[in-house]
């Protein structure tokens, strides 16, 4: 086979796999559940994925590549640093209302490795892009001036994640996504110059 069509098949196997995993959360799929939908046998998934694991790393893998892009994307097209954030809001809520919560759940509990790649990638790119987004406010005057931009950077990322913390906010209890909502207000109003409130509340109207 070649590589071209193997790559094809891998591909679709990782969006099938994916689309279940979505629907019903990762632990409740099981290699015959992917094969079954796929109309192939286990042993031809196995010739591609050593096991779940590997497909869900893989999975993970480019929804960390597909955000940072997609991050990239917006803080270019911004005008500034508070249209950012709250257009970076919109698409995690666009996101998160087409994903289900169990898998980052599940990704935390029965899959290590994945989750590792999930919190090493975020400390890098998404740190990074949250210090390139309070710089810029407190250059234009939209952020106080005496943030400390590294904490606050990090503040966040330790929100984000503090979302799909099952302990704090139970998906029974709490929706996600006005989880994400209420944290973003929350933190931005925080660091804001009255400059960056008339922005803000522009967006928010």
């Amino acid at each position: 086979m070649e590589s071209k069509e193997k790559e094809e098949v891998s591909e679709k196997i990782l969006q099938v796999a994916e689309d279940l995993f979505s629907k019903y959360g990762i632990r409740s799929v099981s290699m015959d559940d992917i094969a079954r939908e796929l109309g192939m046998s286990k042993k031809t998934i196995y010739q591609y994925f050593k096991d779940k694991n590997e497909m869900v790393v893989k999975i993970t893998e480019g929804y960390m590549h597909e955000d940072e892009a997609c991050m990239i994307e917006i803080e270019q097209a911004s005008s500034n640093a508070v249209e950012a954030v709250l257009k970076m809001s919109d698409y995690f809520r666009q996101a998160m209302s087409e994903f289900n919560p169990a898998m980052i759940y599940d990704i935390k509990k029965y899959h290590p490795d994945a989750w590792h790649l999930h919190q090493s990638y975020a400390k890098t790119h998404f740190i990074e892009s949250f210090e390139r987004n309070y710089a810029w406010g407190v250059a234009d005057g939209l952020y106080r001036k005496d943030l400390n931009i590294r904490i606050l950077a990090h503040l966040r990322l330790a929100e984000i994640n503090l979302t799909f913390d099952e302990s704090v906010f139970s998906n029974k209890e709490f929706n996600v996504i006005e989880v994400h909502v209420t944290m973003t207000e929350h933190f931005l109003r925080g660091i804001l110059t009255e400059q960056g409130f008339e922005i803000f509340n522009q967006f928010k109207k």
